[in-house]
């Protein structure tokens, strides 16, 4: 069977791969998805390493994947999942609603977003649409979605945050968490000047004028999406 087939025998079940930072989380998407004949989970991740080893050593039909997770944001790892495994079905599940989020995920890749917000038993539809090749979102957020849309002007001025990278956007969550400039190379292996870069790169495109200001908006950033 070919990973990401929608396509199984009862011998042979599609296997799903659960990347969230919370073990609760993991073990109430687990305890739901094992409940069906054709779907099992063959292994669980909470950060960005033990997903990449995962999916390499258990080949699963089809990635669940929370945004907001401990060491890197899951979009980077839905990038590196779609430049890697072009044909694997990545369903996003988040707290997240806001139209930011969904967009920049359905632009890495994303086959779905479902949000923690819907009802358990609409997460099986999820799945099961995501791996008959069709996109799922709710009809929230295809209403939020098409309002942004035509509600956009012609001169493409798109929100500051839509603006940044996945790296930008990845760095300037963790300036929000408190990371000075030599922990965030740390964490993410990259050299101190290009953290650096990417923070010039953020300032001038949120049209933030010092270090200052940078760091309010990524604490405001934090600690709205935390409440």
């Amino acid at each position: 069977m070919q990973r990401g087939s929608g396509v199984c025998t009862k011998s042979q079940p599609l296997r799903v791969l659960i990347v969230d930072d919370h073990a609760v989380v993991r073990q109430g998407l687990a305890l739901l998805i094992n409940k069906q004949e054709k779907l099992f989970v063959c292994a669980e991740a909470e950060d960005v390493e033990s997903a990449q080893q995962l999916i390499d050593t258990h080949h699963p039909n089809l990635v669940i994947l929370d945004i907001s997770l401990k060491k890197a944001s899951g979009l980077v790892l839905l990038e590196q999942i779609k430049a890697q495994h072009e044909d694997l079905p990545v369903l996003i599940v988040s707290m997240h609603t806001e139209s930011f989020y969904v967009t920049r995920a359905l632009k890495a890749g994303a086959n779905g977003y479902f949000t923690k917000q819907e009802r358990a038993e609409n997460l099986l539809l999820a799945i099961q649409t995501v791996l008959q090749g069709e996109i799922y979102l709710d009809k929230s957020l295809q209403n939020q979605m098409l309002n942004n849309f035509f509600g956009r002007k012609p001169n493409g001025n798109r929100p500051a945050l839509e603006r940044l990278t996945s790296r930008e956007f990845e760095i300037l969550q963790l300036l929000g968490q408190g990371y000075e400039t030599r922990k965030i190379a740390l964490q993410l292996h990259i050299c101190i000047k290009t953290v650096e870069v990417h923070r010039a790169n953020i300032k001038e495109k949120l049209g933030l004028n010092t270090t200052a200001e940078l760091l309010q908006y990524a604490f405001k950033l934090v600690a709205s999406k935390s409440d």
